[in-house]
């Protein structure tokens, strides 16, 4: 997810803002069982704190 923003010279907050509100309904759901969404969220997390 780094590569793919800095390749597209994409703003950051705005992906995590993207992805935030992308991923809150499917938290909300207690859809966390599938393993794209164990993906989905550690991409999220490993961009969100730096």
């Amino acid at each position: 997810l780094v590569d793919l923003i800095s390749r597209h010279g994409l703003q950051k907050a705005s992906v995590i803002e993207h992805m935030s509100s992308v991923l809150q309904p499917i938290l909300k759901k207690e859809i966390v069982d599938h393993s794209i969404v164990h993906a989905a969220l550690l991409e999220f997390f490993s961009i969100a704190d730096k």
